[in-house]
């Protein structure tokens, strides 16, 4: 975008050759390809901001008059931090806040002429006198004069060099946000008028990505489906799609506050063929946090109404929290995971670690202070990948305790959440925990508490899922050791995962034992809590569960045979919302294409594990 805008202009396109660098290399060997360069501007998030300023640092070594020019999300308006930014990274000369479209083609003319950057909004740099000086951004502009890098030739020139490596695009119909949520780079009160990219471009632009066969496409709305026209933009994706056959995959920020369109666009993308998944969001269910974090979350009835419309009609849905932010404690993060752990089979939970960006207000000194935040430094990775190898680490800041969430608490909450999510969220123990829940008021982060202080009692028992309990461990230690988030196996190789990834593939890897342990944590429960249940059910019923999983060491069985109505009770249970009558009723259960067995693990992990969804097989008969 920033030379897409600066290309318009006749005379600085004319003045300089525009060049733009996206494949990830070593630093020195990318600099090593320049030739004496003028202007070097770096656009910066948390997966390359350390990378730039290393490439920074040596082009500054190498020429020393060339103009260095940061901006991005990255980079704090707060005073404070820009005078330690400039100190610490003196080979920086210019920052950029906000919108860099405008302000970059600015300093671009200045540097043609007198190269007095002290009048362009959004701009910072350091005196001569060492202090520092800022112009205010201005976000209010009319994106009718932004030129669309995909219609004016300049993504076509990255995909000469680098479409054997590009899979997705990174798309916009518009800037702004009307909220102001203080762990959100985007979170901006300044700008929180939404302005909006013309329609027509928009169509243009699908084209284009239709024609390249670009799979993914993610959204960079910050609110899609909080417009009208939102819908007619679905269309005109879905419409693309029917002619070339792309994009399959459709990611986006969804409007904060959920409501029928946004159920009325996912549905036309799953109509249409193209994947997404829906996201109702909470962050947090304390009210405290909320006021803390300047977040208000949809009514609770609404919340449920509209999980239950996207159930009926098939479309995927998942709710998000967040551990580590601010108000939040062991008690109210217990909540929370309980309430999002929903009885339908299409709604799913994300927990993140709370990541302390900078450029939020969460970053802010007094902000840190007050909330009492402490945070650990951690190399960033991606899940279901390899580390990478070119370049230099980035890092990531990432909350393990505040003034109402005390270490040892975070530890507690930590290896319970991600317990929960391997056996709850991943499936392996959905449709029998919710036979409890439905048949006898149980919470499930009661019997998931229960099973963690049991096998932390009895060290010689339960050796699958305590496998899987330990490799969660591991990662919350790798986290307090700054280290890293995502942990590795033996078994998958270089592959990175999340904790509660690896702990499932673990338990998937010796799966007839796991389940064996299950039985007997089960029947601890049972009679920890004085509940007189039907053993033939509770049998069946794991049974049942066990069936459903699909692993890459054994084949499955096409088909089985119960003795009770497992397939319906839990059809009607979790996917219609009403609970019926379990009772006896044989009925033979088949699955839905179980031939499709994958025996490498690290296949069997890319083609059925995302962050949420562990694919699990579907039944035909209910």
């Amino acid at each position: 975008m920033l030379i897409s805008f600066a290309k318009k202009d006749s005379k600085l396109n004319s003045a300089f050759n525009f060049e733009i660098e996206i494949a990830r290399q070593k630093p020195r060997d990318i600099v090593k390809k320049w030739h004496v360069p003028d202007v070097l501007a770096f656009s910066t998030y948390s997966w390359n901001f350390l990378q730039s300023l290393l490439m920074a640092k040596i082009a500054k070594q190498h020429w020393p008059n060339s103009l260095v020019v940061f901006g991005g999300p990255m980079i704090s308006f707060h005073t404070g931090y820009l005078a330690a930014f400039f100190q610490k990274y003196p080979f920086v000369d210019l920052v950029v806040h906000g919108m860099g479209e405008w302000p970059f083609s600015e300093i671009l003319h200045k540097r043609l002429t007198d190269g007095d950057y002290s009048f362009i909004a959004g701009v910072s740099f350091r005196q001569h006198n060492g202090q520092t000086h800022t112009t205010p951004p201005v976000y209010i502009r009319n994106l009718e004069n932004l030129p669309s890098p995909f219609l004016d030739h300049t993504f076509d020139d990255i995909m000469a060099r680098h479409g054997d490596i590009i899979t997705g695009a990174l798309w916009e119909t518009n800037r702004g946000c009307p909220y102001q949520c203080a762990y959100c780079v985007q979170g901006n009160s300044d700008f929180s008028k939404i302005l909006t990219l013309n329609i027509d471009r928009l169509r243009d632009e699908l084209e284009w990505i239709g024609q390249k066969k670009i799979s993914y496409m993610f959204c960079t709305d910050a609110n899609y489906g909080i417009l009208p026209r939102d819908l007619d933009i679905a269309h005109m994706l879905i419409a693309t799609h029917r002619r070339y056959g792309y994009p399959n995959h459709f990611i986006v920020n969804w409007a904060k506050h959920s409501n029928l369109r946004i159920i009325n666009i996912a549905e036309i993308l799953r109509q249409g063929k193209v994947n997404t998944r829906l996201t109702l969001s909470l962050q947090s269910v304390n009210q405290k946090t909320l006021r803390a974090i300047k977040r208000q979350n949809i009514k609770q009835e609404t919340f449920n109404i509209l999980k239950h419309e996207a159930a009926n009609r098939d479309i995927p849905t998942y709710s998000e929290l967040i551990l580590g932010l601010p108000e939040d404690n062991y008690d109210s993060l217990l909540s929370g995971l309980e309430l999002c752990l929903d009885y339908h089979l299409n709604h799913y939970l994300i927990i993140y670690l709370c990541r302390l960006l900078d450029g939020t207000a969460m970053a802010e000194p007094a902000y840190r202070k007050r909330y009492g935040l402490v945070t650990k430094t951690c190399k960033v990775g991606i899940a279901r990948h390899s580390w990478v190898s070119a370049g230099i680490n980035e890092t990531e800041n990432i909350i393990v305790s505040t003034s109402t969430l005390p270490l040892s608490d975070w530890k507690r909450i930590f290896d319970l959440i991600y317990l929960t999510l391997a056996l709850y969220n991943f499936r392996l123990t959905f449709f029998i925990f919710n036979y409890f829940r439905a048949e006898y008021s149980v919470r499930v982060t009661d019997m998931v508490e229960f099973m963690i202080h049991q096998i932390d009692k009895a060290p010689g028992k339960y050796t699958v899922i305590r496998q899987g309990l330990n490799i969660i461990r591991a990662g919350r230690r790798a986290v307090l050791k700054g280290q890293s988030s995502l942990v590795s196996l033996k078994l998958t190789g270089a592959m990175l995962l999340e904790v509660h990834e690896a702990a499932l593939i673990l338990m998937l890897n010796n799966l007839d034992r796991c389940y064996d342990e299950l039985r007997l944590l089960i029947a601890e429960y049972s009679d920890s809590q004085g509940l007189r249940v039907d053993a033939d059910i509770i049998e069946e019923g794991l049974q049942y569960n066990h069936f459903l999983i699909p692993r890459w060491s054994k084949p499955p069985m096409s088909s089985r045979t119960f003795g009770f109505n497992f397939s319906r009770y839990f059809y009607s249970l979790c996917v219609k919302g009403k609970k019926i009558n379990i009772c006896k009723e044989k009925s033979c259960v088949k699955l839905i294409k179980p031939n499709q067995h994958i025996e490498d693990p690290e296949s069997f992990i890319k083609s059925r594990l995302t962050i949420s969804t562990f694919d699990i097989f579907k039944v035909e008969n209910r």
